[in-house]
This record gives C-alpha cells, structure tokens and sequence, in this order.
C-alpha cells in the first residue's frame, strides 16, 4: 500500500474519538490509514498546547464518498437526537456558522443545526448550503502570511549553518495543508515561501561553508 496515496480526512485527539468513524468508513468499503500523528514538539508554529493527534487518511478520490456516507449515518442517527442536545441552546448565528464551517463539526451537529434553524422559520435551502461549503473551501484554499518571529529566527540560525533554521525554511517553503475535499494547497503566500526558499538555500550554504572551514582547520 503506497502512503503518498493517502491524505488526512479527519483529525482526533484520540483514537476512541476516531474509532467510530474508521468503523463506518470500513464497513463502507473505503480504506482508511490511521496515523499517530503526535508531534514532540508543535511543528506548526501556533499557540495550540495539544500534542495527541490521530490521523485518519484515505485516498484523495474517497474523501466525496466517505462524507457522503457519513452523511447518511447521521441523517439515520436523526430520529434518537435527544431534546436536551446541546444545539438546542446555541443562537441562530450559531447553528449558522456550523453550517458555513461544517469541516470543523460532526455530520450529526451539521444536520441538526439545519433543522433546529428550519423549526425557528430561518430554514436554508439545499442550494444556499451548497453555496457556503464552496465559499467554505475558497476560503480553506487561501495561503496565510508567515509568522515573522519564526521567519526571523530561522533566518539567523540558518546564517550559522544550523540545520533548524534550512527546517523552517524548507517549511514555510513548501508545507502543503490538506483542504476537506482531499486536495492539498500550500500553507503560505508567496511572500512567505519565498522568503522560506531563501532561507532554507542561506542555510545550505552556511553549513558547506562551516564544513569547509572546520575540515581546514583540523588539517
């Protein structure tokens, strides 16, 4: 089975969170990996303190079959929501937003946040929903400026040879991040992989120029 077929579809803090999903997405016929994705450290650069992370991967070209079939599930699963679900005290303009960033909720929360909002006569159209899950994925696809004190210190560390400071170039030059649909885009703009790039070929260059000097000296 070749790895590089597969990109992560879901991420859980834990694999008894992942299990349910891994279940249905086998009994459907599609073949899931899943991956202990648990950094050492935050590999991402952000202020997120979590470290467990369980991937769950697939093939690209299972990713519409997968959500579809976990749509199912949840529309099935309907019937036992209980009247105390905790949706039923969110505001509008909450049950709103699960719909327009339903990557970031379960099917079950997506569906019944279109419910709930139809029983308060503020129901959205099948065509409306589609409408938000593209400008969703528009806006997924969109790059992010680098953080300039990483920049920065990679930019310095690299200047020394330090193998650190090429890794958080070569990152922020070619770190790819997965979108819902399967489809992998680069993280950073153009501003900030460029900046990577140069980063990451100053530090190649120091470190031939360490080498060097230390092998002279030592002759």
């Amino acid at each position: 089975m070749n790895d590089m077929n597969f990109v992560t579809f879901r991420s859980f803090s834990s694999v008894a969170e992942a299990e349910g999903i891994i279940e249905t997405l086998r009994h459907g016929g599609i073949v899931a990996q899943v991956v202990d994705a648990s950094p050492p450290v935050d590999i991402t650069f952000s202020v997120n303190t979590s470290q467990t992370e369980i991937k769950v991967r697939l093939k690209q070209e299972d990713f519409d079959k997968a959500n579809d079939l976990l749509e199912r599930q949840a529309a099935e699963g309907m019937v036992n929501v209980p009247d105390n679900h905790y949706l039923h005290d969110f505001s509008d303009e909450e049950l709103y937003e699960i719909i327009e960033k339903n990557d970031e909720w379960g099917k079950m929360d997506f569906l019944l946040s279109q419910k709930l909002l139809e029983e308060r006569g503020r129901e959205i159209s099948g065509e409306e929903v589609e409408i938000l899950k593209f400008e969703r994925i528009e806006d997924l696809k969109k790059p992010e400026p680098g953080h300039k004190g990483w920049l920065l210190f990679g930019f310095v560390i690299a200047m020394f040879g330090g193998l650190l400071g090429m890794w958080i170039g070569w990152f922020h030059w070619k770190f790819r991040k997965t979108i819902p649909t399967g489809e992998r885009v680069f993280a950073y703009d153009a501003g900030t992989r460029k900046t990577g790039e140069i980063i990451f070929w100053i530090g190649c260059l120091s470190l031939v120029i360490w080498i060097i000097e230390a092998v002279m000296f030592w002759v």
